[in-house]
């Protein structure tokens, strides 16, 4: 039994080591409203979105 407890405590360890590896990336702060927006602004927020979706993706992959 202790080992078992020491085994699962050093696996514990371990995660949290490489979760703080791995921080939530933040979401996109402001998207624009698309029935005031301009193209500009819409295309901004496109790329925001595209950039927050690959760093989801590869905080899923850590």
């Amino acid at each position: 039994m202790k080992v078992l407890f020491a085994v699962a405590f050093g696996a514990a360890l371990v995660a949290g080591a490489v979760h703080a590896e791995c921080p939530y990336p933040a979401a996109p702060d402001k998207l624009p409203d698309g029935t005031t927006a301009t193209l500009e602004e819409m295309l901004a927020g496109q790329k925001a979105v595209k950039a927050y979706q690959k760093a989801i993706d590869d905080y899923v992959a850590c």
